[in-house]
């Protein structure tokens, strides 16, 4: 058995790329002129719509951005998304690689189980694991119906990692936790482990991290 689990975030930590609008985004790309507007109006920051959701993200705790451009992919079958996902990986994840994440879980593959553990849609989660070999992977699952998207998640893990994670260490002995995350929302679980390697975009981003213990990365 493995003596340490690490666990590694996706988006912006393995690939330079927010992956669930982006894969939103690029499914949409030559399917719908509509959506495609709807979504630019969700996610841009000079749209009045963004700014409007953004503030109202901060007064209810929600993600409405995030919830209302996943509703942009419903109707889409299983296969459709699938399909899609493995396209989106080939084709544009694999320019956006942090080079210095990847160098860091070659030095943990000969001894460690790694997990990817991403708030990320499962058909993009899943090609990036399958794609470079994780052990496992966990990620927030899309609602169907009869096949079809309806646009929500049945499974959401955003925050919850930490979760999932003590889950594993109950069933499982290992001797050590790493985790490489840039997520603000994985704090909990970056709590729990006894390494961690922090993905930030500039010195001043470390003041969040300030009373935790980490190694950081920094990737502008």
């Amino acid at each position: 058995m493995a003596s340490r689990l690490v666990v590694c975030d996706l988006c912006n930590t393995l690939y330079k790329s927010n992956t669930t609008y982006d894969f939103i985004r690029f499914v949409l790309l030559g399917k719908s002129r509509t959506r495609l507007l709807i979504f630019n109006l969700l996610i841009k920051k000079w749209s009045p719509v963004f700014i409007v959701l953004t503030i109202i993200n901060r007064i209810l705790s929600r993600d409405f951005n995030r919830e209302f451009s996943l509703k942009l992919i419903s109707g889409f079958h299983e296969s459709t998304l699938l399909i899609a996902a493995q396209r989106f990986y080939n084709v544009f994840l694999s320019t956006r690689r942090n080079e210095q994440v990847f160098d860091i879980l070659k030095e943990y593959e000969h001894d460690s189980e790694i997990i990817l553990a991403s708030s990320s849609i499962y058909p993009v989660v899943q090609m990036v694991a399958g794609g470079n070999r994780f052990n496992h992977f966990v990620a927030s699952r899309l609602e169907t119906n009869q096949g079809k998207s309806t646009g929500n998640l049945s499974t959401d893990l955003t925050g919850k990692k930490q979760e999932y994670v003590q889950g594993i260490m109950l069933n499982q002995k290992f001797d050590e936790l790493i985790v490489i995350t840039d997520n603000r929302s994985d704090k909990l679980l970056v709590k729990m482990a006894d390494k961690s390697h922090i993905v930030v975009k500039s010195e001043n981003d470390k003041v969040f991290w300030k009373d935790v213990m980490a190694d950081f990365i920094i990737i502008p």
